[in-house]
């Protein structure tokens, strides 16, 4: 994750570096069974970024996998197993409430992003199609997560279906903006995809090599762009 294009953003004042961390404990913790713990990660995740709050999913698919349906439609029976499906919006209301009582809009985040930028949500396929026949700029940005998502799918090769549905779920809620803008860095959080290419080249000296080293010449060209302040990057 390091030597990812958009690794940059790391050294950024943004909240990808601790949506990650959160995120990767949440899920250590679940699989764990420290379920209080999960749930309390979840929580703080949803309320650092609203997408936390799609973690839900990942323990859902979790509890079918590992407690079968039966323990779904009967969650009394084990009920442990699903505090973290419970707590995890918790973040994310609570958001909603600071921003209720600091400027009177539970959605302040989502008006701000509206008025100021001009931000729309349609139909992800739509998107995609109206961002490929764009400028430069919007084709650059839509090629990217479809390149996330591409990546993604080896998750399904190694048998990590929680994950791989995930990353799908957050791509579609990427994709139903009508402003491409920000699609490369928004799936820097999408870690699973970098463990998946790490299987996947494990052993491979020179495909690694090759990999990182176009990797990190990417890296630095962005990270150049984002200190001079270029679009493409941001």
């Amino acid at each position: 994750m390091c030597f990812v294009p958009q690794g940059f953003v790391f050294s950024a004042a943004y909240t990808e570096s601790l949506f990650v961390l959160l995120l990767a404990g949440a899920m250590v913790h679940l699989r764990q069974g420290q379920f209080l713990v999960a749930g309390l990660m979840a929580a703080t995740l949803s309320a650092v970024r609203a997408n936390g709050v799609f973690f839900v999913f990942f323990a859902l698919f979790w509890i079918v996998r590992s407690c079968g349906w039966a323990t779904v439609l009967q969650p009394w029976r084990r009920p442990q197993v699903f505090v973290p499906v419970v707590l995890a919006p918790l973040g994310l209301f609570c958001f909603w409430f600071y921003a209720f009582i600091s400027t009177g809009d539970a959605f302040a985040q989502a008006s701000t992003v509206a008025h100021g930028w001009g931000w729309h949500s349609d139909l992800p396929w739509r998107n995609l199609a109206t961002h490929l026949r764009g400028d430069i700029a919007s084709k650059y940005w839509a090629l990217c997560s479809l390149a996330a998502f591409g990546s993604s799918l080896l998750l399904l090769r190694y048998r990590l279906y929680e994950e791989f549905c995930l990353c799908a779920l957050i791509l579609l809620l990427l994709w139903t903006g009508q402003i491409p803008n920000s699609l490369l860095r928004y799936t820097i959080v999408l870690f699973p995809i970098a463990i998946a290419l790490a299987r996947c080249l494990e052993g491979r000296v020179v495909a690694t090599a090759c990999v990182f080293s176009c990797f990190s010449l990417l890296n630095g060209f962005l990270m150049t762009a984002w200190t001079i302040g270029r679009q493409i990057t941001i």
